[in-house]
């Protein structure tokens, strides 16, 4: 079994990859559930599955006002407009979702590098795609 290290993962719009990334925030994708009970059921409460949600994560880069990924980021969040972004992982696996900005946030610790957090709302108006890398 290969344990991967996700230091070579990267993220990229429709202009290329964005640099210094130094954090991508947990992927995770839910679904709400509906109860769906009947009378007579035997006790037990049923459910069923819901409308999916791809939610939000936290893409953190090193500050750099001159790098192009921070400025798209932030004219993104300016705009509002949904972008495809994809995400390829060490094994080449990727996934391909819309999502527009929904936060930017900068911390500027006394002692560390200067980073900028962007909130990303993967927006559902197309389902996110997850592509396994082939095996060969």
């Amino acid at each position: 079994m290969t344990t991967y290290i996700g230091k070579t993962t990267t993220i990229a719009d429709s202009s290329g990859n964005i640099a210094n990334v130094d954090a991508i925030g947990d992927l995770s994708l839910t679904a709400d559930e509906i109860e769906d009970t009947v009378y007579g059921a035997g006790g037990w409460k049923t459910f069923v599955q819901g409308l999916k949600d791809a939610g939000t994560f936290d893409l953190t880069v090193n500050y750099n006002k001159d790098t192009s990924g921070n400025t798209r980021l932030t004219q993104a969040f300016v705009s509002g407009d949904s972008e495809q972004y994809t995400i390829t992982f060490p094994d080449s696996s990727t996934l391909i979702f819309t999502a527009f900005v929904s936060g930017i946030g900068i911390a500027v610790p006394k002692d560390e590098k200067v980073q900028r957090t962007f909130t990303l709302r993967i927006d559902g108006k197309t389902a996110p795609v997850f592509s396994e890398a082939s095996s060969t």
